[in-house]
């Protein structure tokens, strides 16, 4: 399932996509100066049994 993602999965989430840090550039810096809560960005992950 794909679920929204919020502060609490931040450590997962930078994690997974700094393994690939020049693939997912973009990524990292929107969530590193938006964050999570604004309402013109969402990010979203798969997730299993409440984990991401």
């Amino acid at each position: 399932m794909i679920r929204l993602l919020t502060v609490d999965d931040h450590k997962i989430c930078i994690a997974l996509v700094q393994q690939q840090s020049a693939e997912n550039l973009f990524i990292i810096v929107e969530i590193e100066a938006f964050g999570y809560d604004q309402p013109f960005q969402k990010i979203r992950g798969p997730s299993e049994k409440d984990k991401l």
